[in-house]
């Protein structure tokens, strides 16, 4: 399985199907997307666009809007999970930014030639700790969101789940 497909499977766990909550500043979302992420792709898209997409459509959205705006492909195995899930969950910006704030270079939530530089720089043996240090900043960062009343636990329980995983990718 590429590294794409392992966390889009685990992203896509997380999500769920279609879910509605009057808490969800999201508003009705399908595996985590909203409305207006499918309007991005489809100007006309409607609520009932968004309940009945494929797994296929779901995909190619995750891809184009949140794996390869953070440079997932090209990301050390476990970050690419942490930022990328992080980033759905979050903003690609923000998980951008607290991956770029731990590796000690610019900070500006664009995934560059010297974050991943410094991202590739991260030995095998740091990893595990280093993946720990990331875990920490997005639980800080779940925190500080106005709806982390509603919605913290889940996060929490997520966070943990992504990092045992993106420690299992450790090689």
């Amino acid at each position: 399985m590429d590294l794409f497909q392992t966390c889009y499977a685990f992203t896509k766990g997380a999500e769920g199907g279609v879910v509605n909550n009057p808490d969800d500043p999201g508003g009705l979302t399908n595996t985590g997307l909203t409305l207006p992420d499918l309007r991005r792709f489809s100007r006309t898209a409607t609520a009932s666009d968004l309940m009945t997409l494929t797994d296929g459509e779901i995909q190619a959205i995750y891809l184009a809007l949140y794996f390869l705006p953070v440079a997932g492909w090209q990301l050390p195995k476990p970050l690419a999970l942490m930022v990328f899930d992080h980033g759905v969950a979050a903003g690609v910006g923000d998980s951008a930014m607290l991956l770029q704030g731990l590796l000690l270079v610019e900070v500006d939530g664009y995934i560059g030639s010297q974050t991943l530089a410094a991202a590739d720089a991260v030995t095998a043996a740091e990893m595990p700790g280093f993946v720990t240090a990331l875990s920490a900043a997005q639980g800080a960062d779940y925190a500080r969101k106005a709806d982390a009343r509603f919605f913290l636990k889940g996060w929490d329980l997520r966070l943990d789940a992504r990092t045992t995983a993106a420690k299992a990718l450790i090689t």
